[in-house]
Formats: C-alpha cells, structure tokens, sequence
C-alpha cells in the first residue's frame, strides 16, 4: 500500500496496483481473507469517484469505456 502514496506515480499504475491487491485479497481463505476483501469494499465504498477513475485509467490504456 505505501506504493500506492508514492508522488509522481502513473494513474494507470495506481489502479493497477489496486487491482492486484483487491485481486489478492479476494483469493485469500479463511476469516483473514474474508476481513481484508470487506475492509477493501468499505474503502471502494467510501470513494464513489474510485470507479470513474477507474474508467478513465482504462481509457488511457486504450480500453473502451463507457463513461
């Protein structure tokens, strides 16, 4: 996570690294990973900007998006 607190670091990077460690944590088992994928959902929550940046990280990355 102190990756993601970088300055200067790419938006698509940013997401990307998000990615993975949502990615991650929804792989993990147990009560562990249970407790980490629902504290990574409250924070998506908390920011309801976090899908349009997503959207537009896509976008920078060439993907199609709809906005």
């Amino acid at each position: 996570m102190t990756k993601l607190e970088e300055r200067g670091l790419q938006l698509t990077t940013a997401v990307s690294l998000l990615n993975t460690v949502t990615t991650s944590f929804n792989k993990l088992p147990g009560s562990l990973g249970r407790m980490l994928t629902e504290k990574m959902k409250k924070i998506e929550d908390r920011n309801p900007g976090l899908e349009t940046v997503k959207k537009i990280s896509g976008i920078l990355q060439g993907e199609p998006q709809t906005i």
